[in-house]
């Protein structure tokens, strides 16, 4: 997306940063934005808890409205009653107020003090929404960020036990699901709108060449300038917590050096046979090992695919009645 403010600023660009939970889009978030010019704001859950929604929302109210044409185009008259948003609004003005939101962070993120040219916008969830990020926000931008599912399925293990306990898994299994799903979720980006990849191992050793690198494969080119006291984006009640620098999280939130609970063989095993595919692809797997996956993998990831789009639609509905939201896990039988 990009927005032109008043006057002569300008334009400012938005790139969205995905990739699994625990896989170090944090850092990546904050290394880019402690540049000048750039912008941040906390995990903002946007897609999932109002875009998704929304968007499910008007496209069954579309097709109601569409029925009632058909039904008036056939016999004169209609069924039911005209009702519903798509009666009044287009849907280009509808996806213009979706936008609404982060073009106010944009606007008020233009100042004179500290002109803005780049928004960075990172929730992981948003790797499960590529498709309504793609028709909300047309002209924005991706970096995925990938991690060895090794590591991050240990770091699932130890922050369950804490303050993550709600949404981390415990179980290796359901670790390698979450990553696998969020990996192909912000892979599925690419061929549809500008999107490059990093690993995170790669980021950790040299983060300043390895993102110049990424931000110039999207068409971005960043100040070699850093200004920290400008990054973040916040209301009122967010300033009230944030620190120094950073929003003040609960222990043990980032990643940093701490030594994390390793996995035993079997569990190794299964990362490896469940991954064996992605793993290939993005350089993690061992000399000699397979790449392909095996039937019952396959089979355990359909299934396991179906679970999960269940609950999926649950937290939609949850969220605001609406139906239907589909992750795929692994590509069609064609692809493969």
């Amino acid at each position: 997306m990009e927005v032109t403010t008043p006057s002569d600023r300008t334009p400012v660009s938005t790139v969205f940063i995905l990739g699994a939970p625990r896989s170090g889009t944090t850092f990546v978030q904050q290394e880019l934005a402690r540049r000048s010019g750039v912008r941040t704001t906390t995990e903002l859950h946007y897609l999932a808890h109002y875009v998704a929604p929304a968007l499910r929302r008007w496209s069954a109210q579309r097709d109601h409205v569409a029925k009632l044409q058909r039904e008036f185009a056939t016999t004169g008259t209609i069924s039911d009653k005209l009702v519903f948003l798509p009666a009044s609004l287009e849907e280009a003005e509808f996806l213009s107020a979706l936008r609404g939101p982060i073009e106010a962070l944009i606007t008020r993120g233009q100042t004179d003090e500290a002109p803005m040219s780049l928004l960075v916008l990172k929730t992981p969830s948003d790797s499960l929404y590529v498709d309504d990020i793609v028709a909300v926000f047309p002209e924005a931008s991706f970096v995925h960020v990938v991690r060895s599912p090794f590591d991050v399925i240990r770091s699932y293990r130890a922050v369950s036990k804490t303050w993550a306990g709600k949404w981390a898994p415990r179980s290796t299994l359901l670790g390698i699901m979450m990553w696998r799903i969020h990996v192909l979720g912000s892979a599925s980006a690419a061929g549809r709108t500008t999107m490059t990849t990093v690993r995170y191992e790669d980021v950790r050793v040299d983060p300043t060449a390895t993102l110049n690198e990424a931000l110039s494969a999207i068409g971005h080119t960043l100040s070699s300038e850093f200004d920290e006291a400008h990054m973040w984006l916040t209301s009122a009640a967010g300033q009230e917590l944030m620190g120094d620098r950073d929003p003040i999280d609960p222990p043990d939130v980032g990643d940093g050096t701490k030594a994390r609970p390793e996995l035993n063989a079997l569990q190794r095993r299964l990362v490896t046979v469940f991954c064996q595919d992605l793993l290939a692809t993005f350089g993690y797997l061992a000399p000699g090992e397979r790449t392909e996956l095996s039937g019952i993998a396959r089979w355990t990831l359909r299934r396991v695919e179906r679970w999960y789009n269940a609950r999926l639609r649950r937290g939609i509905a949850n969220a605001l009645a609406a139906p239907n939201a589909t992750v795929v896990l692994l590509p069609p039988a064609s692809a493969r």
